[in-house]
């Protein structure tokens, strides 16, 4: 299955999408709270798979 980085500023959020992930078989490979950690985790990981929330990732973007 994929290797995904979870991106989301709730720690909440972040454990909930990573749950459902894991029992679909996915595996987590980091976990970020913003997109500046994000971009952090993604060039040190290899995932395969990114999906960023375009309209939350514009103010560190600019």
């Amino acid at each position: 299955m994929a290797k995904i980085l979870v991106v989301d500023d709730a720690a909440f959020m972040r454990m909930v999408l990573k749950n459902m992930l894991t029992e679909e078989g996915h595996e987590v490979i980091a976990e970020a709270a913003n997109g500046v950690e994000a971009v952090q985790a993604y060039t040190q990981a290899s995932g395969r798979i990114w999906l960023p929330w375009i309209s939350r990732c514009r103010s560190w973007m600019a």
